[in-house]
């Protein structure tokens, strides 16, 4: 996998009125009492809202996050009504054990300045707070929308953002942190874990943080055209935005996004896209008189693939006639139907989720007949991952070709699109899923439902009115793991950093041309000082620094460690210093161990150089650095 500014991609492989308030609903029809407003409703408009308003208890006092696991989230909006359209207040709902209850509304009239509409996209945050995107006014028009954070049962959402669909004034009360930008379509909401890391006189640490990250067109509010659609992240410590690497895209497509294990997953029609998340690296400091600053993003980089054939393990695949002597993998087992069709990746862009509680993987959702069924799980991530060797496991000898290599996309169905007997759906409304430790959720009808594998849809609570989003507490992003070692040069020499494995970053002195064994796992700030070089996930043990003099001065060498996903850490610091000269060459040495603890010890002589780079792999806490020789 090559930088993110030179992406890799197989070509073919390669998130008014109010008058009725519910008051219990427990295995049937909700309980509902006609309220005293300002803006009475007729009986009349109470009888419809009494056959439209969704499930309910008393709102409760705003209080910080009472959550279990396997809290559910719903946004819907209390009734409904065929002349009157949406009535009553946005809600989003908290089911538990199959009873919803009020966790946050907004006022009923539409005209309110603390009015939100139905909540679009959901999700649940670290620390248990939901943030969601919602229109600013009655969801008839297109119209400003906002991003809204709820702290707590009852609380009124804070309002993080607005987006704006034009140039002129906006809502009263809302950040405006692009008030020289239109924006048409917001999409793929999901939360993010990203990593940062500080190094200046005051710090040098680990920062481990949520970002709320979306999609968003922006377009010629005057002419309507579309400019571009770009990745951006809230992050949710520190209230800034900055720039998310790209997401997959195809024509006139919004992406669907999700985050897991420091790689970001995204959707568009046929294009499947996995997104190394890049580490920031922030850095100030002065070399003598002179002040700098560098801000870099670190081990960025994506994968992906598109109009692959599918091929679900659900269903028994068949022998294609090819030679058997050809080398294995690619596999001379196909899947091809009995009836002799290939079915191609097609719209797999209406939602995408990775289980973090159990065992379902990456999951797509579709609409599309093409994949034989709603939902693919434990969608193989062999073609997208970091490792370019594996990529032949997905190949299979394609008889109609001729017996050539051809990738396919692997997956799990758990259900068909309808139940085979009853001919009941087994759909969820699209841009709904959720995964809970006990599976799949999502919207039907006025159904918040589960999918069960091997049998269908599962009500766990009813009642819902337009319900458009679902978002399930907690939340499971594990961000990147592993180790990371930076090292920084403040001198006139070109230094090589040579790992346990003998892979190499840095200058090379036999030739004075850089080098990166590390691929995509490897960093360098290029010439200049301080020179930077980072290496994600090196094997623990010995590492060799050679150090040739490019001039004559003063110089110094630190060298940062850490395990990487940790909250906020102090990183793991050693550094040298000495007097170079042009041709001087200087070797030194530290080990670190697998928690990334690194100590300045005398130089070694070679033998127990052997004997510490051995024993280092096992003992926690020891690490060795050289003294600086010349020859």
């Amino acid at each position: 996998m090559k930088s993110i500014m030179n992406p890799q991609r197989i070509d073919g492989i390669v998130l008014v009125v109010t008058g009725v308030v519910p008051l219990l609903c427990i295995g049937g029809p909700c309980l509902i009492r006609r309220r005293r407003t300002r803006h009475s409703v007729s009986w009349a408009l109470a009888i419809l809202l009494l056959l439209a308003s969704g499930p309910g208890s008393r709102t409760a006092a705003a209080d910080g996050p009472d959550l279990q696991d396997g809290d559910i989230f719903v946004g819907a909006v209390e009734g409904s009504s065929p002349f009157w359209g949406l009535l009553g207040p946005r809600i989003v709902w908290r089911v538990r054990d199959g009873v919803a209850e009020r966790y946050s509304e907004s006022p009923s009239n539409a005209d309110d300045a603390a009015f939100f509409g139905i909540p679009e996209q959901m999700i649940v945050d670290s620390q248990g707070r939901i943030v969601f995107i919602a229109k600013l006014g009655a969801e008839i028009f297109n119209q400003d929308r906002g991003l809204f954070r709820i702290d707590g049962m009852g609380s009124t959402p804070e309002r993080l953002a607005v987006f704006s669909r034009s140039l002129g004034p906006v809502k009263e009360g809302f950040p405006d942190p692009f008030p020289d930008q239109s924006f048409n379509r917001i999409s793929g909401l999901h939360l993010a874990t990203v990593q940062s890391i500080e190094i200046n006189a005051d710090h040098q640490r680990l920062i481990t943080e949520d970002a709320y990250v979306m999609a968003m067109e922006e377009f010629d509010s005057v002419t309507g055209a579309k400019i571009e659609t770009k990745v951006r992240r809230y992050r949710g410590t520190t209230g800034q935005w900055d720039i998310a690497p790209d997401a997959a895209s195809w024509r006139d497509n919004m992406p669907v996004m999700v985050n897991h294990g420091g790689a970001t997953y995204s959707s568009a029609q046929d294009v499947l896209r996995r997104s190394t998340d890049p580490l920031r690296l922030d850095v100030e400091g002065s070399i003598g008189s002179v002040d700098f600053e560098l801000h870099a993003a670190l081990f960025g980089g994506f994968k992906e693939v598109s109009g692959l054939i599918v091929d679900d393990s659900a269903l028994p695949n068949v022998n294609s006639g090819c030679d058997p002597n050809l080398p294995q993998p690619p596999s001379l087992m196909e899947p091809m139907s009995p009836q002799g069709i290939y079915s191609k990746m097609t719209s797999f862009n209406y939602d995408i989720a990775y289980d973090g509680h159990g065992n379902l993987g990456l999951v797509l959702r579709t609409n599309s007949g093409a994949a034989g069924a709603p939902y693919l799980t434990n969608v193989s991530e062999v073609l997208l991952n970091d490792n370019p060797f594996d990529d032949l496991g997905d190949y299979f000898y394609r008889s109609t070709t001729g017996c050539l290599p051809e990738a396919s996309l692997k997956f799990t169905s758990i259900v068909p699109f309808s139940d085979p007997d009853t001919g009941a759906s087994n759909e969820i409304r699209l841009g709904s899923m959720a995964v809970t430790p006990e599976g799949l959720v999502g919207t039907s009808g006025d159904r918040l439902v589960r999918v069960v594998a091997g049998e269908g849809l599962e009500t766990i609570a009813t009642g819902f009115v337009e319900a458009q989003t679902v978002a399930v507490y907690p939340a499971v992003v594990p961000s990147a793991s592993g180790a990371l070692v930076i090292v920084r040069i403040n001198s006139p020499v070109d230094v090589l950093v040579t790992d346990a494995a003998g892979n190499r970053i840095g200058v090379d002195p036999a030739t004075g041309l850089p080098v990166n064994d590390f691929a995509q796992n490897g960093f360098d700030s290029g010439p200049g000082e301080p020179r930077f070089l980072a290496i994600r996930n090196p094997m623990p043990g010995l590492f060799d620094v050679d150090a040739v003099g490019s001039g004559e001065g003063p110089y110094s060498i630190q060298v940062y460690a850490s395990v990487l996903g940790l909250p906020e850490v102090d990183l793991n610091q050693i550094s040298v210093s000495g007097w170079a000269s042009s041709g001087s060459v200087g070797q030194h040495y530290f080990t670190m161990d697998s928690n990334a603890v690194i100590t300045v010890v005398p130089e070694p002589s070679a033998t127990v150089l052997l004997a510490i780079g051995i024993a280092t792999l096992g003992l926690q806490g020891l690490a060795v650095i050289g003294r600086r020789r010349k020859w």
